[in-house]
């Protein structure tokens, strides 16, 4: 049940200064918050198997991603190990049923990013931002 990972990271916020990059994005601009954004999930997922985090639309189509980000806050709620045999739409239902039970808001539904050959870009920023104020807050 266990995630193969060299450092452990605590759930939670993060700081951008821990990443090594030639220039920290800057808070205050769009822009900025949406790399900070991006950088949380790509820390929030690191060491989880089939994860890779580049961008807010493809990244997600697999529902890997999320069910890593979800698992990464509820662990004891499924095997991450075991989603790998699932389809897109089955894990992208146990992600997002695992987080309306926290009490996040379902904003999503499967189809919303399984049937569309790129997911829609803000549908999945303003998801992402929801799973980041319900899980560190």
């Amino acid at each position: 049940m266990g995630v193969n990972r060299s450092s452990p990271k605590p759930a939670g916020g993060f700081k951008a200064s821990t990443l090594p990059t030639k220039r920290a994005p800057d808070p205050n601009s769009n822009k900025g918050k949406l790399e900070l954004l991006l950088m949380w999930c790509q820390q929030m997922t690191e060491g989880y198997k089939g994860v890779n985090i580049t961008n807010f639309t493809t990244s997600w189509k697999d529902g890997l991603a999320f069910c890593a980000l979800v698992h990464k806050f509820c662990p004891g709620k499924f095997d991450y190990n075991a989603i790998h045999e699932k389809t897109p739409m089955e894990r992208l239902t146990l992600a997002f049923e695992v987080a309306a039970a926290r009490g996040i808001a379902s904003l999503l539904d499967p189809e919303d990013i399984v049937d569309l050959p790129v997911p829609e870009k803000l549908s999945i920023i303003t998801y992402i931002t929801v799973l980041y104020s319900g899980f560190t807050k």
